[in-house]
């Protein structure tokens, strides 16, 4: 099917979902291009860190994995024709997307 089309279909059916796409890749591509490399070579002494440092690099992996995982199944829900309205996966969304942008201060002062 011709690209143009679905995004069409997207827009008028679900119009959110495009901007949770971009949410999604560009959280995913964060995570495993930027945290876990670092992660990694903190973990093997390549680069000095505080228990404090890793401890935060690692709780900012998580909350980005696990609101990809809550996003592909809010995205499995949309495509499966599912009303998410109330469902317990948006509350989960909306409070680990707060989280990041409560973090977002913090991680302008890091530069990781």
């Amino acid at each position: 099917m011709d690209p143009a089309i679905v995004n069409q279909i997207i827009e008028s059916d679900s119009p959110e979902l495009l901007g949770l796409l971009q949410d999604f890749k560009e959280c995913l591509e964060t995570a495993t291009t930027k945290l876990q490399p670092l992660i990694e070579k903190i973990k093997s002494k390549q680069i000095a860190s505080t228990a404090a440092g890793m401890s935060y690099l690692e709780m900012k992996y998580n909350l980005m994995m696990s609101y990809c995982t809550f996003l592909s199944f809010y995205l499995l829900l949309k495509v499966e024709g599912k009303n998410v309205e109330g469902h317990p996966v948006i509350y989960r969304l909306t409070h680990i997307k707060t989280l990041l942008e409560k973090l977002r201060p913090l991680d302008q002062k890091l530069s990781y």
